[in-house]
């Protein structure tokens, strides 16, 4: 049986499916035979939203992408066959709208999966319905591309609390660390590039809520080029499945599971409440009241022979916990001899070759 995955993202301008074909259910300015691309200095920056039932909010989110001071914009919409009006006022914004397609899915990530592919962007953002962008956000972006390969720009989030109040979401550095931490990052505030989505794969259809988490962790490991910014690049709205915080750290912690096999369930959810950061939210009664350090200290000793799990925990917390950096460098000294030996035989083995 063939894995799609290996075939994902076929890029292309548009779906192709019967349903699509027998309801006439695609439209924009790509149906005119109106392309867009790179010009010049003016890489072209992508977004794309997945929407079912939100007629509330789809005119907020279509007008914050046709206001942006930058030009040379996209917006692909992907509706999940709506029962309210929301494809229809899809279909009012057709003279704008690069491509719009109304089709079933399986889910957020399944519609993402279809809908990532119709991106003619350098830039790929996804941007959900019921938020919306600030007017320089794609300005901003382009100002910092550097045009890598597989780069992936995060900015952070203005997350509206109440009527009168909100909070400024900046993206943490991603690293090994970020497992348990859970990738502290707005997805929504995120630009990818075409080569970024190629390397990574597609995001994982079977969760519900936690799969960028997974995707982001991905892009990590396959060395993509994380650039940071403190700049707002969306307003982000609380409520709907995305917030749901249980749900999210109990898929996350499935991706903890997969990444370190040997972890046992408590394991992972204490390391997962130490790192992380709204630790008030996690039910566990003894999380309160025991000292975490001897726990990390135990758990690390007992798998010191994974240098990944290793460097994940004890090194990047050893500012705040030197004792987790000492047992680092401890199991660092123990295999780098093997480590360096091995190399030392590759190197001696290729000169000869060579010579």
């Amino acid at each position: 049986m063939q894995n799609n995955n290996y075939y994902w993202p076929q890029w292309k301008d548009f779906l192709y499916s019967e349903y699509i074909q027998v309801e006439k259910s695609d439209g924009g300015l790509r149906k005119q035979r109106k392309f867009k691309c790179s010009k010049g200095d003016q890489p072209l920056i992508s977004y794309v939203t997945v929407v079912k039932n939100n007629e509330k909010d789809i005119k907020r989110v279509i007008e914050s992408v046709q206001n942006q001071t930058y030009p040379n914009v996209e917006h692909v919409i992907l509706d999940g066959v709506s029962t309210d009006k929301t494809f229809d006022i899809i279909q009012e914004y057709s003279e704008v709208l690069d491509y719009y397609a109304s089709e079933p899915d399986k889910g957020l990530y399944d519609a993402l999966n279809k809908a990532i592919p119709l991106c003619r962007g350098d830039l790929i953002c996804v941007l959900n319905s019921d938020d919306w962008l600030p007017e320089n956000a794609a300005e901003i972006v382009a100002k910092n591309y550097t045009y890598a390969n597989k780069e992936l720009i995060l900015g952070a989030a203005k997350v509206k609390v109440d009527k009168k109040n909100h909070i400024t979401w900046n993206p943490s550095k991603v690293s090994l660390n970020s497992y348990f931490s859970i990738a502290n990052a707005c997805h929504n505030a995120m630009y990818a590039t075409r080569g970024s989505y190629e390397s990574s794969g597609p995001y994982d259809a079977t969760m519900r809520i936690a799969s960028d988490f997974k995707w982001i962790m991905k892009c990590f490991e396959k060395n993509v080029k994380f650039i940071y910014l403190d700049d707002i690049l969306v307003n982000y709205s609380l409520g709907g499945i995305s917030s749901d915080r249980k749900m999210h750290i109990i898929e996350a912690q499935t991706i903890i599971q997969e990444k370190f096999p040997f972890l046992t369930e408590n394991e992972i959810k204490t390391l997962n409440y130490i790192f992380y950061p709204w630790r008030d939210e996690l039910e566990h009664a003894n999380y309160k009241s025991f000292n975490h350090e001897p726990f990390v200290v135990a758990v690390l000793e007992k798998y010191k022979q994974y240098l990944i799990f290793v460097e994940a925990i004890g090194f990047e917390k050893y500012k705040e916990h030197q004792t987790y950096f000492f047992l680092f460098k401890k199991c660092f000294r123990q295999y780098f001899p093997f480590i360096f030996n091995q190399l030392k035989t590759i190197r001696y083995s290729l000169r000869s070759f060579l010579q």
